[in-house]
């Protein structure tokens, strides 16, 4: 037997993907039904908010649940009042993409990727009644033109605290996880979300996340699927300047969750993380505290912040999304 029996376990358990590109159908996807039979919501992590992989990957996803499973809400990790012309357009088709995602003011969505995505949508839409049609849903509290009176209240409770604070990072995770039961509690019974956002958000593990949240209220109803990356490009804010940058990441240090996951012979691959695997070894390393990159929005002092990890457990998700080679997103151009 071999000595490395979380990679034997990983190897035997993984669902192969033929591609991380949309378009290639999704029956490679279907393993993944199952897993989800039970589940309402289902976080879509990233790493990073700007690695093109992992945005492709979500869209596959994204078709996988629309067209297998019947989800019917996508949710974003955006302004709520910014995403409804967005809506407009997928439900019934009013302006065009471009338009509508112009309205979203987080540089990090103004990508090709999601610009596919958002298409992909509306031709999804233009056919089915308006009961079955996706709809569009921002969660993140901003005051913002628009805004209905819950949410600019606690945007304001948020901007009220010390910019980068924790007590108002902490709250704008409660407040997102607000807003998702606030988009189920309209929907009809049985609507099931899909929601993108940064894997820290989206960790079940974190008492303050918005994942925490959710799993609280929806216990295993609840799946967040993070998302990891061996090594490759990606795009950020980089201070001092501010400038928006492709950074690029060396390989995953031995040890880390990105590292292990690049011993499996797939090269992009799922897995489900829920049930207990019956080896110990593999059972200490999914609770074990290690590491796993993840950058936001905005990087300093690129030199010394490219070597940093955050420390989680791998069970913080429930299944992980695993990418060898990453490239930055495409921004959008001007038309």
């Amino acid at each position: 037997m071999r000595a490395d029996r979380v990679t034997d376990w990983l190897n035997e358990n993984v669902i192969a993907l033929s591609g991380v590109e949309p378009g290639v159908g999704v029956d490679d996807i279907e393993p993944l039904a199952e897993v989800l039979a039970d589940v309402r919501v289902v976080g879509l992590g990233e790493a990073t908010h700007g690695t093109r992989e992992f945005f492709t990957l979500k869209h596959r996803l994204v078709e996988f649940l629309v067209r297998r499973l019947g989800f019917t809400v996508f949710a974003l990790e955006a302004g709520v009042a910014a995403c409804r012309a967005v809506n407009d357009y997928v439900v019934d088709g009013v302006g065009t993409a471009r338009q509508a995602l112009a309205t979203v003011g987080f540089w990090t969505w103004h990508t090709e990727e999601v610009l596919a995505l958002v298409e992909w949508l509306r031709a999804h839409n233009a056919e089915l009644p308006a009961r079955r049609r996706v709809r569009f849903r921002g969660i993140d509290p901003l005051d913002e033109p628009g805004a209905d009176q819950w949410t600019a209240d606690r945007a304001r409770e948020i901007t009220a605290l010390p910019a980068l604070s924790t007590k108002g990072s902490h709250l704008r995770d409660k407040y997102m996880a607000e807003a998702v039961q606030r988009i189920l509690d309209a929907e009809e019974p049985g609507t099931r979300v899909m929601l993108w956002a940064h894997n820290g958000h989206l960790a079940r593990g974190v008492g303050t996340s918005l994942g925490s949240h959710l799993a609280d209220r929806y216990r295993r109803q609840y799946y967040v699927l993070g998302f990891a990356a061996y090594e490759g490009g990606f795009q950020a804010l980089r201070f001092p300047g501010g400038k928006l940058t492709e950074l690029v990441l060396g390989p995953a240090r031995p040890g880390s969750v990105e590292w292990q996951l690049s011993r499996v012979r797939e090269r992009a691959f799922l897995v489900d993380l829920r049930p207990a695997p019956g080896d110990e070894r593999v059972a200490r390393w999914v609770r074990r505290k290690t590491k796993l990159r993840a950058f936001g929005s905005m990087v300093f002092l690129w030199p010394l912040m490219r070597k940093t990890s955050a420390t989680v457990r791998p069970c913080e998700y429930d299944g992980l999304a695993f990418v060898r080679m990453t490239t930055r997103a495409r921004p959008l151009t001007a038309r």
